[in-house]
């Protein structure tokens, strides 16, 4: 199954076109390499707010790790890693992790979009099958509500947050957005499900929340 690795930064203050600089370097690179690679902002995000997210996708571990070997050994990208160890660096890096893909049952509508919304939980223990049962559930709603390429993944490698679960979906756009984000409210299944997030007992604690836009590069 699919995995994804996100590298969570922050843009120094005044440095933007720095970022998009360098950040532009990055993604040729990856393209050389053969590997999807996409920048995100967090928007609406609470204390993410305004934090980069660069993430790269494998079809397994396996593949991630043969790229972490390339990449290591890839003189261009190297370069690039040790100026952003540097005190002139444009971004900060403050933390990566790894995501592998759950098996929901389904296949996600095709599509890629310039919004995406993620959001995090922690699964209650020995509830896991009702976890699945409620990720698919969850994708089904939005990807009927407009999104496109919903997915549910478990955390790994992500200190304190391993474990927990990361679910996301994209959008064309932010109307787009707007119009499944009233669903939840407006639709007898969207409350539903939203509801039983809430219950006395749920299969999952949503911790965090945010709306991330896409980097034009």
């Amino acid at each position: 199954m699919t995995v994804i690795q996100s590298i969570i930064g922050r843009i120094q203050p005044g440095r933007f076109d720095e970022y998009l600089e360098l950040n532009r370097q990055v993604i040729k690179i990856h393209e050389r390499m053969g590997v999807t690679a996409r920048v995100l902002l967090a928007g609406p995000a609470g204390e993410a707010s305004g934090l980069s997210s660069f993430s790269t996708e494998h079809p397994s571990m396996d593949d991630y790790a043969r790229y972490a070997e390339d990449a290591a050994a890839d003189s261009e990208l190297q370069s690039l890693v040790m100026n952003l160890r540097s005190e002139q660096a444009p971004v900060v890096i403050e933390q990566q992790s790894l995501a592998s893909e759950l098996p929901l049952g389904r296949t996600p509508k095709a599509g890629r979009g310039p919004v995406v919304e993620v959001h995090v939980s922690r699964p209650t223990p020995g509830r896991m099958e009702e976890v699945l049962n409620l990720g698919k559930r969850v994708c089904d709603f939005v990807e009927a509500n407009g999104a496109m390429n919903a997915r549910s993944f478990q955390l790994g490698y992500a200190g304190i947050g391993t474990g927990s679960l990361l679910s996301m979906w994209e959008f064309e756009s932010l109307r787009a957005w707007g119009k499944a984000a009233d669903a939840w409210n407006n639709d007898p299944e969207g409350q539903e499900i939203a509801m039983s997030t809430v219950a006395a007992n749920p299969s999952t604690t949503l911790a965090f929340s945010g709306l991330y836009m896409e980097v034009p590069l």
